[in-house]
């Protein structure tokens, strides 16, 4: 049986884990059963992901999307996912729904400074110069000679026509 869309793999990874769940209870089995399955579950979203990341940087956004779809089914806080999916979204032009997916990863992991500059780009990709520039900030808050956001600051600063400055 080939499963060709994301929605017909979780549905049979539910109807598994659900009757393997059930089986467990009904068999007396301990919860070292379900243990087992999340660590195989763990190992999976990061294959999925994995796979995603080539697709993607190979030029393969559609394609990478479905994968990082994928793990998010297993994994709907998977961080990684989360952010990859926010920049193949990103690379298609979808930025307003990129953003979305930044915000989520930024929801579990609010520090997490490739999120707040990938969304940064994305807003100043929208014209959104100063918002954009408040997340650089952030990023710069955490490691101040962080050169990508650097970078991007002093290109969203031109587009406002701005001075460059910095942090003291």
């Amino acid at each position: 049986m080939a499963l060709n869309r994301p929605h017909e793999l979780k549905s049979v990874l539910l109807t598994i884990f659900i009757f393997l769940f059930v089986f467990s209870l009904m068999s007396g089995f301990k919860p070292k059963l379900l243990s087992t399955l999340a660590d195989k579950s763990s190992d999976n979203v990061s294959a999925l992901v994995n796979k995603g990341n080539a697709l993607d940087s190979s030029g393969n956004h559609a394609q990478a999307i479905q994968y990082y779809d994928m793990a998010l089914a297993i994994d709907p806080n998977d961080v990684d996912a989360l952010y990859n999916k926010g920049n193949a979204l990103d690379s298609l032009g979808n930025h307003t729904q990129a953003i979305q997916y930044y915000d989520k990863a930024l929801a579990i992991d609010p520090n997490d400074f490739d999120a707040l500059n990938n969304k940064g780009n994305a807003l100043d990709s929208l014209g959104n110069h100063t918002q954009a520039i408040s997340y650089y900030d952030k990023v710069l808050d955490i490691n101040p000679n962080d050169v990508d956001a650097l970078n991007s600051k002093s290109n969203a600063l031109a587009h406002l026509r701005l001075p460059i400055t910095t942090k003291k």
